[in-house]
């Protein structure tokens, strides 16, 4: 707890500082590599061997991977 105690001032100390800076014409960043989208386009594809992805599956229903359902 201490150690992380310690981390913590030491970034909040760092945030502190950089306020300090005009950063009014600085334009937002995502990304400090400059890359732009680098997603490919989402193209549907067939698996020569699908058994062996499933394998991977914590739960599986049939051919497909069993998932919790999320939206209510």
């Amino acid at each position: 707890m201490t150690l992380y105690q310690g981390q913590l001032g030491n970034i909040l100390d760092y945030m502190n500082e950089l306020e300090k800076l005009d950063t009014a014409r600085v334009a937002p960043t995502t990304s400090v590599l400059g890359a732009a989208n680098v997603m490919r386009e989402d193209i549907p594809e067939s698996f020569a061997d699908p058994e062996k992805i499933l394998a991977n599956a914590p739960e599986r229903e049939g051919p497909y991977f069993k998932v919790r359902k999320v939206i209510e």
